[in-house]
């Protein structure tokens, strides 16, 4: 009846396949079963099951009939059959614990298995055993139940296919069973077990979650995922009749990803007892604001051992594999489970002092060992950072082209900035769009586009594809569609890469959000004007300073990687990097086609009462817009240009502003006013 078990797990499976039995005598399926103790909060679950109308059994279980009723209920227990890693039966303790078998020795992985919460996640150490852990779930699932679907997803298509092929297939391969009920379906993206299917899928793209109706969502490395696709694969589950979500993930910074699950979750945490004074607590290697403070690791005869926060003895090896969870918030729903490696019986006290000096950075122990996240100089900008540009600038270096930036969403949000005349760049404007009517956006960025006579702007690209094309009309070749593609390593894009005709610009995320948010904190770079409202922007700082980096590490080629994360809203700061990206096409052209311009010349080029003729030596000119020098010839000494009033035009770029005194137009370079030079005041 417990063929394939080893050691202690069989005498727990024998102890659960009895307790069914003794179920099964009280003739389960005419009552429903009394509550059972914490002690057996494992067969909770079970109980509860088999009373469902549609779970009862027939007839009365024994032998091996119950241990596979218990399958169906109890991952551990069809992981224990059914399961070999490695050539060995598949268990969370080993039939012999000595040096060879103790990293296999894992008892903190069977409740977390076993808990069929609507909502489950693992915010996790490395190397803890919780990938196989759900390998076991997703192949179980699929298994015990019939004509379901499960997606499994990572953060990009080489993680999926490496999973794919080793992982998964191996899992297969080496199970008798899982081989004998796999369909013809084998192939790197989609497999069948029995009547089910495990769909396989990279996350570059929400689309990848479309058309599939599944059962259960597994979301491994999610802190390394695009936002917008857990809420993308997720719509997916709605049909479903379990519709189960799953979160495994090294967490990052604090409020991203899986730690943002974690915050609203049980928050179950493992807990060892001392066998010296018999007190119940965790292991920490930060101070908490129990045991008065103190940590689980001390420095003995030379060498650093785990020690208990009571009595401050030493906590043998046995103390700290017999443990329990215990919930901090037992009414939540979200059941997540906190994983360490102190909690590793393999990992000594003096092996994690050693990998918190292998480490580059504080933020990568904090991560892959203690299974926290770590924010400390992540941080790319502070509020201290931006709020110290609200500095007093003459009214004279006001001037200058002005680029705006949108973020769409449920909401729009808009930055102006202005390149000014010493060199700064100033915040001009910030403004939110609270419709969700597509015409009335267009328009309210159009009167805002007017208002600041904005020369460029550079949107999102992701929402607001109509958006951005009906602004294109509006405002021929000055409107561009930015996007954040996906790159292999090892090839970042530093520059902005213009496509001028597509009206499109790419941008490395990373590169572009680090720049661009690091102006504030150059002395003297960002100017913010008094004009910008108030309560817009402490929405822009919080919004800044929730954009911080994130860092991984290679351990097999000591490469680092670097992105960039949210641990909130941060609109207005993709915004601001749209906005900087737009100041930058700015600056790459002339002075003389970004400056202000005579509104009536363009009016009467829109007329077609002038009509430009390409010369060969004009300079480029911001698209649409033709060289002043060939605008007075081809208008025949301004004939066609109201000539009963003198008006201002640019000849040359890159001189100073000034005020024409025949019209009173400020502008920024020498002016010709009827033919003749106005007299500059």
């Amino acid at each position: 009846m417990t063929e394939g078990l080893s050691g202690g797990e069989a005498g727990r499976a024998t102890s659960f396949i009895e307790r069914l039995v003794d179920i099964q005598a009280r003739q389960l399926e005419e009552v429903t079963p009394s509550p059972v103790s914490k002690k057996d909060a494992n067969l909770k679950g079970v109980q509860s099951q088999l009373a469902h109308p549609a779970l009862r059994p027939k007839k009365k279980l024994v032998g091996e009939d119950v241990a596979a009723q218990a399958e169906k209920f109890l991952p551990s227990i069809w992981v224990m059959r059914k399961r070999k890693l490695k050539g060995e039966p598949l268990s969370f303790v080993p039939r012999e614990i000595n040096a060879r078998t103790m990293n296999r020795v894992r008892p903190f992985l069977e409740q977390p298995l076993n808990d069929e919460s609507r909502e489950k996640g693992y915010r996790k150490a490395r190397q803890m055993g919780l990938s196989e852990n759900s390998v076991s779930e997703v192949l179980w699932f699929l298994d015990t139940k019939p004509h379901t679907k499960a997606f499994y997803t990572f953060p990009t298509n080489r993680q999926m296919q490496d999973f794919s092929n080793t992982r998964i297939a191996e899992a297969i391969s080496e199970s008798d069973h899982l081989k004998s009920v796999m369909g013809d379906i084998k192939n790197v993206n989609l497999k069948q077990v029995g009547t089910s299917f495990l769909f396989l899928r990279g996350s570059q793209t929400e689309r990848l979650g479309e058309g599939v109706d599944a059962d259960i969502a597994f979301f491994d490395e999610i802190d390394r995922m695009p936002q917008r696709v857990k809420v993308a694969f997720e719509e997916s589950l709605q049909g479903s009749l379990w519709g189960y979500v799953r979160e495994i993930s090294t967490p990052t910074v604090p409020n991203h990803g899986i730690d943002e699950g974690w915050n609203k979750s049980k928050q179950w945490y493992w807990f060892i007892k001392c066998s010296k004074c018999n007190t119940k607590q965790t292991l920490e290697w930060l101070p908490t604001d129990d045991h008065g403070g103190k940590v689980s690791i001390a420095e003995r005869e030379g060498i650093h051992v785990y020690v208990c926060r009571h009595c401050d003895r030493e906590i043998s090896m046995e103390d700290r594999i017999r443990g329990e969870w215990v919930a901090k918030y037992p009414r939540r729903e979200p059941s997540y489970y906190q994983f360490t490696q102190l909690m590793a019986p393999w990992i000594t006290a003096e092996r994690l002092f050693q990998k918190q000096e292998d480490y580059p950075f504080k933020q990568l122990f904090f991560n892959y060992c203690l299974g926290i996240p770590y924010l400390g100089d992540n941080v790319l900008v502070t509020e201290e950072n931006i709020l110290a540009r609200q500095v007093h600038v003459s009214r004279d270096k006001w001037r200058g082209p002005r680029a705006m930036g949108i973020d769409w969403g449920d909401r729009s949000w808009i930055v102006v900035l202005q390149a000014l005349a010493d060199g700064k760049v100033g915040l001009v404007h910030l403004e939110r769009i609270e419709t969700s009517d597509i015409d009335e956006i267009v328009a309210q960025v159009a009167a805002c586009f007017e208002r600041f006579d904005v020369k460029v702007m550079v949107n999102d690209a992701g929402y607001g594809k109509d958006r951005n094309t009906m602004l294109l009309k509006k405002f021929p070749d000055r409107v561009f569609s930015c996007f954040y593609p996906n790159v292999e390593k090892g090839s970042k894009i530093f520059e902005p890469q213009w496509q001028d005709e597509s009206h499109k610009v790419s941008l490395d995320r990373t590169t572009s959000i680090k720049l661009a948010l690091g102006l504030f904190r150059v002395k003297d770079s960002v100017v913010i004007a008094p004009e910008v409202s108030l309560m817009e922007l402490k929405t822009f700082v919080k919004h800044c300073t929730n954009l911080v980096a994130v860092r991984d590490f290679d351990e097999k080629t000591r490469e680092i990687e670097e992105w960039i994360a949210s641990t909130g809203q941060d609109h207005y700061g993709h915004a601001w990097n749209y906005a900087a990206t737009a100041l930058q096409k700015l600056a790459k052209l002339p002075k003389s086609e970004c400056w202000d311009w005579n509104a009536e010349v363009l009016a009467a080029k829109r007329d077609g009462t002038m009509k430009p003729e390409a010369s060969k030596d004009a300079q480029p000119m911001v698209p649409g817009f033709m060289p002043i020098k060939d605008l007075l010839q081809n208008s025949g000494g301004m004939a066609n240009v109201r000539p009963d009033k003198a008006h201002c035009y640019s000849l040359k770029y890159g001189y100073d502003s000034a005020i024409c005194g025949a019209c009173t137009l400020q502008r920024s370079c020498k002016s010709i006013c009827e033919g003749q030079k106005g007299d500059m005041l």
